[in-house]
């Protein structure tokens, strides 16, 4: 089956329908995402290019496949061979020839799946295939030989020996000459038209296993020794070598542009400029060897592999993967500039936003990446912004931007991989935005504001119901008012139930879909998380052996108990590390539990709902009314992130606080606790001790400090008047200022940050709500839509240079990162200084011992 969205769930994998008839522009972008086919159960061998956007593959699991490149499905599934396939050619009239392990080759017709017939003359292994003009064929096997057949009737017309080993590939060569590489490190040039050897070319030192005759007539072989040699065919000279794999090179293709595409069993594909031998980009989505490659049309690259996938992505204009080399913000708008120049800047938005997470380009983590993304876009409004009309950029962008809208999985598969916040709000402010604002109108909106309206009507079913529980009073506005609002509460709790236990559900998976971590990283816990597992399986695996499953269920509970266990134990019971750390789920959670026990109770017959349940309730439900408001609007969201930020800012603060009150609350209470208890109040006079039991104490100086309302006359000692004095000092003063100090700080950043909180918090709206916006009413986003957004997302960009939170925002972030490098220079230079310090007592040390035998040698040599 295919598979283009990395195993998300099938709803947010497969894209929703475009609307209406999509432009060829639009059409160009709608595969910017690489295609990943899932169907054979062993290593892809070989692949080959069919007409009618169709590609061929075989496999070790002795089967062809034909695929439809529209839309990923399997058209048919050839199965006549022994042993593993480990060759294919495209011939004409809708036949293709494979090439097996069982000495065979096998003529197909797919058009309707039929064998024609069998070509058999090699004593070992077909190891390659290629087409000839005139109806034959080449095959080069294991027997070192290479023989032509006649695709009429089947017979040999010639057979090639020369090699002393494998044949293991074979590429055709202008002037009816053909070219073959064997495992005895050698390339032969044959004539076809009298079966002559015409020359050998040597050079590699390791077996050729790869060849590809590129546009000009040059001849490119890869070998086990990691390198790609260019060859003159016609005097066997080497024009060059090209090196950057780090293992064998198995498989080659040429491209358009004076390009060249090699894989290797380092599992990379590495994109050559062949002008000049440079690296374009290096493709790395593959998680082992790449065995083979296939051009396709439209400058699409198809490459099969040993982790029995096949994946099919777009080639795009070198200049838009030298993003990938950036360091500084002005490298990236030099990029973006020269995309603008080569017309490309629809690639440069692919490569960064698609591709560099789909084939793992650069090498970075997820969350480097999507930091590079970020570069990458605002770079892109930086240089827009210097046209006095911008309007060609954004023609430019346009579609690429609306493919990325257009993409259910693009924001799953950040979380898939486990994207930090810290680099999604880096990202969000950019214009990704405009995918984020056009996602969010298609569907998210309609499902914010929904939850809103029947969360309303929630809060008005309890603020009916719990005062007339709670006093056991009050009037109703129809006989069965109660029960109405009852019974409209639990459907509402129903949803948001539901929809809680759903998110949890969608989170864990995305979270078990990430294999690049694991949370056990000692061996303790990986053993202790293992007896876990096998606590649970044992009694399983008892049942499944009396059912005759055992087999099944050894598959099923290593993927679906072993592995979520030693993953994280409580992302396997469904608290996935992604929900239970955004302490809004809590609060969620909370909400529902504390609403549920409320109407319920209030539901019983002859009882009533208590105070205590009311008011937790109550206070919970308007909290979770601030959730709403933090996703309707920046503007209302500002101040519930900058009290977001601010508390987190206080943790320290506020533990520090403590432990001083306790301190001081330790120090009055002995004083004046048991001693004054009866002789003085805090406040008002005949009240009781302010300090009469260590909770009140701490209570009181709370009030003390924060309100500094005190009466002197309670303090009759000097020692007390000491402490008190000192209390205000550190508490009232000291303490006071740093909160004012923080909170400033707090602020200043919250506000900078803000935008970044918001969209980062929308980001997470868009991706929770997905399958629910599905299956509501949605708005279809065109591309006069995105155009339009594009123009008001630059000229935000271009007014948010002079914004002053901003500035202080950047200004203090580029001090701390100033501090931080500081900090780790003056720890190396300690470190080098130790190290100097050591060698110098070192060399002292010989020194030392060298004088002492010297001096033994003079003694006992007699020499003065």
């Amino acid at each position: 089956m295919a598979s283009p969205r990395a195993r998300l769930p099938p709803d947010v994998a497969m894209e929703r329908p475009l609307a209406g008839r999509l432009s060829d522009a639009e059409e160009a972008r709608a595969t910017a995402r690489t295609l990943v086919l899932k169907g054979h159960s062993d290593p892809v061998a070989c692949l080959a290019a069919l007409d009618g956007g169709r590609l061929a593959s075989g496999s070790w699991d002795n089967s062809v496949v034909i695929w439809n490149l529209a839309d990923g499905s399997q058209l048919a599934k050839l199965e006549g061979h022994r042993r593993a396939v480990w060759s294919l050619a495209a011939l004409d009239r809708d036949r293709l020839a494979s090439g097996s392990w069982d000495n065979s080759v096998i003529i197909w017709s797919f058009e309707d799946s039929k064998q024609l017939f069998k070509l058999q003359g090699h004593t070992r292994p077909v190891w390659s295939l290629v087409a000839l003009d005139g109806g034959r064929l080449a095959s080069g096997g294991g027997d070192a030989s290479i023989i032509i057949w006649n695709l009429a009737d089947g017979t040999q017309l010639a057979k090639l020996e020369g090699h002393t080993s494998y044949v293991q590939c074979l590429a055709v060569l202008d002037g009816d000459r053909l070219a073959s590489g064997g495992r005895d490190r050698s390339i032969i040039i044959w004539s076809l038209a009298d079966s002559t050897r015409l020359s050998t070319l040597e050079g590699h030192t390791s077996a050729v296993l790869c060849l590809a005759v590129l546009a000009d007539g040059r001849l490119a072989s890869g070998g086990g020794d990691s390198s790609i040699i260019l060859w003159n065919p016609e005097d066997g000279a080497q024009l060059g070598k090209l090196e950057g794999h780090t293992g064998s090179v198995q498989c080659l293709t040429t491209l358009d542009g004076d390009r060249l595409a090699s894989g290797g069993d380092d599992t990379s594909i590495i994109i050559w400029n062949l002008s000049d031998g440079t690296q374009l980009t290096k493709h790395e989505g593959h998680t082992a060897m790449v065995r083979c490659l296939a051009t396709l049309d439209g400058n699409s690259l198809a490459s099969g592999s040993s982790d029995e996938t096949i994946r099919v992505r777009p080639v795009l204009h070198p200049a838009a993967y030298k993003f990938t080399a950036c360091a500084s913000p002005f490298e990236y708008e030099e990029v973006a500039r020269s995309c603008r120049k080569e017309g490309c800047l629809g690639d440069l938005v692919d490569a960064s936003a698609v591709q560099q997470f789909d084939e793992h380009i650069g090498g970075l983590s997820a969350s480097a990446s999507v930091a590079r993304q970020a570069q990458v876009f605002d770079a892109l409004a930086k240089v827009a912004n210097e046209d006095a009309d911008p309007s060609a950029m954004i023609d430019s962008l346009a579609p690429s931007v609306l493919a990325l809208v257009r993409d259910d999985a693009l924001l799953p598969d950040m979380y898939r991989r486990g994207v930090s916040n810290a680099a999604i709000q880096e990202l969000a402010p950019s214009l990704f935005r405009v995918v984020l604002d056009a996602k969010f109108a298609a569907g998210p909106k309609f499902v914010l504001y929904f939850e809103l309206v029947i969360f309303i009507v929630l809060g008005l079913c309890f603020t009916r119901v719990a005062p007339y529980q709670v006093f056991a009073r009050g009037g109703k506005w129809f006989p069965s008012e109660m029960i109405v609002e009852i019974v409209v509460a639990f459907v509402t709790l129903a949803y948001f139930t539901v929809r809680e236990l759903y998110q949890m559900a969608f989170t864990r998976a995305i979270e078990l879909e990430s294999s690049e971590e694991h949370l056990v990283d000692d061996l303790e816990g990986f053993r202790i998380a293992s007896y876990v597992a096998d606590a649970i399986v044992a009694p399983l695996h008892l049942l499944a052996c009396c059912l005759g499953k055992q087999d099944q269920f050894e598959d099923w509970s290593e993927k679906a108990i072993r592995e979520p266990i030693r993953y994280d134990a409580l992302t396997f019971l469904g608290l996935s590390r992604a929900w239970r750390y955004d302490y809004w789920n809590w609060i969620d959670l909370a909400t529902i539990g504390c609403a549920w026990a409320a109407f319920a109770r209030a539901a019983m017959p002859g009882a009533h709902l208590s105070a205590d349940l009311a008011v937790a309730t109550s206070m919970l439900m308007w909290v979770r009314f601030c959730w709403y408001l933090k996703n309707m609007r920046l503007g209302w969201a500002k101040f519930v992130l900058m009290f977001e930020d601010i508390i987190w800012d206080l943790r320290y603060y506020l533990f520090y606080f403590l432990v001083v009150l306790m301190m001081f609350a330790s120090a009055f209470y002995l004083y004046l606790g048991p001693r004054k208890s009866d002789e003085f109040g805090f406040h008002d006079d005949g009240a009781p001790s302010a300090f009469g039991t260590f909770p009140y104490t701490i209570y009181n100086l709370i009030l003390l400090g924060f309100v500094g309302e005190f009466d002197p006359d309670n303090f009759d000692e000097v020692a007390v008047r000491v402490l008190l004095v000192f209390f205000i000092l550190v508490v009232m003063i000291v303490f006071l200022n740093v909160l004012i100090a923080i909170v400033s700080d707090s602020y200043d950043l919250s506000m900078a940050k803000a935008e970044g909180l918001f969209l980062r918090s929308r980001c997470e709206l868009i991706t929770e709500t997905a399958l629910i916006a599905l299956l509501l009413p949605t708005r279809t986003q065109d591309i006069a839509t995105i155009k339009a957004s594009l123009a008001n997302a630059l000229m935000k960009a271009r007014s948010a240079n002079d914004d002053p939170n901003r500035l202080n925002y950047t200004i203090n972030a580029v001090a701390a990162i100033v501090d931080n490098r500081t900090q780790k220079l003056e720890a190396e230079l300690a470190a080098t200084r130790r190290e100097l310090a050591d060698m110098k007592d070192m060399l002292q040390l010989l020194v030392d011992k060298g004088e002492e035998r010297h001096g033994l040698l003079r003694r006992l040599t007699g020499i003065d």
